[in-house]
């Protein structure tokens, strides 16, 4: 009989003890799922904010077609030797292209000042890897695009504000890159890399390449090769690269691909 309640008590017990653990179990994948949930949220936000920032550099594109009209003409007055204009006629032209460099003045600083200043001091983190992982989901889920991740880097956590920073950054690089290689064809790959207080995004394709013109002019404002290009998106990239206290490099090849590597200092991340 002893042996029988025993037996009874062990069984129970185990029973318990099999639910406990199950319980537990179960709020350890509600937890997971959570933090997954928050986490894709907090990419979702940024992205928004991103194509925020792309409709003001669209805007602003349309707004430098005035004052760049201006500059054009103003050119092509002032230089026609065959029907030279008289001292006053150039002097209302030197009044207009002067008030047209002011305007571009004026619009390229709004686009500087419009996502790059951290508007979100809080000190809340976010993991790197996972953050840079669902960022590539996201861009390439609706394109049909496969991006493959090299990560280099050991866990390393970055303020929100950085990443919206670093989001803008990750989507003009895919951007370029998915216009440069040809379709169902071509790779792309981003890489994460430490190299003692640095961090490193590279955004890497087999595309069409750049010759040496094309690159040492690609990080100037306004320079494109675009038709419909607005000449800003690696332009504005440098620009966050230098806020967090890096640069831009750029490795490419004509028919054999480019290379963008962002340097980012860690201590500002």
């Amino acid at each position: 009989f002893n042996l029988h309640l025993r037996g009874m008590w062990i069984a129970n017990s185990m029973g318990v003890l099999l639910v406990c653990g199950w319980i537990y179990y179960m709020r350890y994948l509600n937890e997971q799922v959570v933090q997954k949930h928050e986490a894709t949220q907090k990419v979702l936000a940024s992205m928004e904010k991103v194509e925020s920032l792309g409709r003001i550099v669209a805007q602003a594109s349309h707004q430098l077609n005035t004052p760049l009209g201006t500059l054009q003409l103003g050119i092509s007055e002032l230089s026609d030797q065959k029907n030279p204009l008289n001292v006053p006629e150039q002097k209302r032209w030197y009044e207009d292209m002067q008030h047209a460099v002011h305007q571009i003045s004026s619009i390229i600083s709004k686009i500087q000042t419009a996502n790059i200043e951290t508007e979100n001091t809080s000190s809340e983190s976010i993991d790197l890897e996972s953050f840079v992982s669902d960022w590539i989901t996201h861009w390439a889920s609706p394109r049909h695009q496969i991006i493959s991740l090299e990560n280099k880097t050991s866990k390393f956590n970055i303020r929100t504000s950085t990443a919206e920073n670093m989001g803008h950054i990750l989507t003009v690089l895919l951007d370029n890159a998915a216009e440069a290689i040809t379709k169902n064809e071509g790779n792309i790959k981003v890489r994460l890399e430490n190299a003692g207080t640095s961090l490193f995004l590279s955004v890497i394709d087999n595309g069409c390449g750049m010759d040496e013109k094309t690159r040492s002019q690609a990080l100037e404002p306004l320079f494109t090769t675009k038709n419909k290009g607005t000449g800003l998106g690696l332009y504005l990239c440098h620009q966050l690269a230098t806020k967090y206290g890096g640069d831009v490099e750029i490795i490419t090849q004509p028919k054999i691909g480019t290379e963008i590597k962002i340097k980012l200092e860690k201590k500002l991340l």
